[in-house]
């Protein structure tokens, strides 16, 4: 079918001209453009954002993906899936609360997925939201806390009613802090905490039988508080790992892998196919560290001593049976991935990103073909989906009309994809000018290549920068409708 449409031309200009969406222009040294034999077939949509979560919202047997936003009352933005790697903007829920993580489980029993979120911004505590199904309409749920800073939360049936309990990592101004664990009362309401700890810094936690005895236990990364190191002639305190050990009544024995430096992330999951769960750990400035279960107890390997390993999970990416370790940097070298080999940790170069700052990132199967899909938060904000498949090709639609209005310029920092306030209104200037229209309106986007190469933590070349660039603009034109 052929549509008629109208068409609008924007062009990117900047003090570093860029290319969309393609450059054409020649990088010497170490700026070649890199290539990866995964593929991104992340949306094309970049707001500021931080947390990501894949989740099947709609329950139509496709992934989708939550996305926690980073500006004042954003809330969560979703990406609906159609199982071919294709996504579709749906709204979410609006909050004052800036996600530093999103869960999901259902609370009130009801059939549906409900959401858990936490983090910083101008509300606290933690937020948990349902969607009708009918009307998608998104309404909050009892919480069982208003207060307080949360890294991370977990939704996980502790003390084995059949509700799903909270269990949540809290990190505020020291000593505040602590685990708590609210029990689902089973009629919309929450018990008091019978969480192990009231203070210390915690920054992320996961939940599941590490001991093998059948119940629920804790796990999670800490800083400070488990011991010290001495580093340059002086003794510095330091985190780890801690464990609590449930006995599915809401109590909890303590047990810690005590580390070199604190604890930022951490996940449990079996990465050597033993049958026992492993627990990975990323460190801040110490690289990762991995703790494997064994008939004796823990015992610990190095997968790296560099860098600050913000998250960190565990899967099956290529479907070979064997899981990998995923890992994504927070101090410029992007998303990292190893194998464990013969009692070796071996690094998989090409597949993905190693330069950049990433935040949040989750594993989940897109396509449904068994092998895992990494989605993870650039420091910039746009979310990437990395896949061993490509997405399917959208559907060709004819398109036939004329130009209107006139080009508009947009001009950008050196270096940055930064929308400036300046140059949006300039832009809602001219899109207030053009013609009104009854058809659809199709909007070009082009540019121009500086002959200086661009190398950043967040664009490695003209490349980077150029993409970012068109989906900033890309996404101020999606707000409007």
């Amino acid at each position: 079918m052929r549509r008629a449409a109208l068409l609008a031309v924007l062009a990117l200009v900047s003090a570093c001209h860029t290319v969309v969406p393609e450059p054409t222009l020649r990088l010497s040294g170490n700026h070649a453009i890199p290539t990866y034999s995964m593929h991104q077939i992340g949306p094309q949509r970049v707001e500021a954002s931080r947390a990501v979560r894949f989740a099947d919202l709609d329950q139509d047997g496709k992934l989708d993906l939550l996305i926690g936003g980073r500006g004042d009352n954003e809330g969560i933005r979703i990406e609906g899936g159609d199982g071919l790697g294709r996504w579709h903007s749906q709204a979410g829920p609006q909050s004052g609360i800036r996600p530093r993580f999103i869960s999901v489980g259902d609370v009130n029993r009801d059939g549906q997925p409900d959401v858990l979120i936490g983090g910083g911004g101008d509300q606290k505590g933690l937020q948990i939201w349902t969607r009708d199904p009918s009307d998608h309409h998104w309404r909050q749920l009892a919480s069982p806390v208003d207060s307080g800073v949360f890294y991370d939360a977990k939704l996980a049936d502790v003390n084995e009613d059949g509700w799903p309990d909270i269990v949540a990592a809290r990190q505020d101004t020291p000593p505040a802090g602590g685990i708590y664990v609210w029990l689902n009362d089973g009629h919309g309401g929450w018990f008091a905490s019978v969480g192990p700890m009231v203070e210390g810094q915690f920054t992320g936690i996961a939940v599941a039988d590490v001991d093998g005895d059948g119940h629920a236990d804790i796990v999670a990364s800490r800083q400070g508080g488990l011991g010290a190191v001495k580093t340059d002639n002086a003794w510095r305190e330091v985190g780890g790992v801690q464990i609590w050990k449930g006995d599915g009544s809401g109590r909890w024995s303590p047990e810690t892998l005590p580390a070199d430096g604190d604890a930022e992330s951490v996940t449990v999951g079996d990465l050597d196919g033993d049958g026992r769960l492993d627990i990975v750990a990323g460190m801040y400035q110490q690289g990762i560290r991995v703790w494997f279960g064994t008939p004796s107890g823990w015992a610990m390997h190095v997968v790296t001593r560099k860098h600050t390993w913000g998250a960190v999970r565990i899967g099956d990416l290529d479907g070979d049976g064997r899981r990998e370790l995923v890992a994504t940097s927070a101090d410029g070298k992007g998303i990292g991935i190893w194998d464990w080999r013969d009692g070796l940790f071996a690094s998989r170069p090409g597949l993905v990103p190693d330069y950049g700052d990433y935040l949040g990132m989750d594993l989940g199967d897109v396509f449904g073909k068994g092998r895992l899909d990494i989605a993870a938060v650039r420091a910039d904000g746009a979310v990437e989906v990395w896949s061993g498949l490509q997405a399917a090709a959208p559907p060709l639609v004819g398109i036939e009309g004329k130009q209107m209005g006139q080009p508009q310029a947009v001009f950008f920092a050196t270096g940055s994809a930064d929308l400036g306030a300046a140059e949006a209104a300039k832009l809602q200037s001219w899109y207030d000018a053009l013609p009104k229209a009854d058809v659809p309106v199709l909007f070009r986007v082009e540019g121009r290549a500086d002959v200086r190469p661009v190398h950043s933590d967040l664009f490695p070349n003209n490349v980077a920068l150029s993409r970012a660039r068109a989906e900033a603009v890309a996404a101020w034109l999606k707000a409007k409708g």
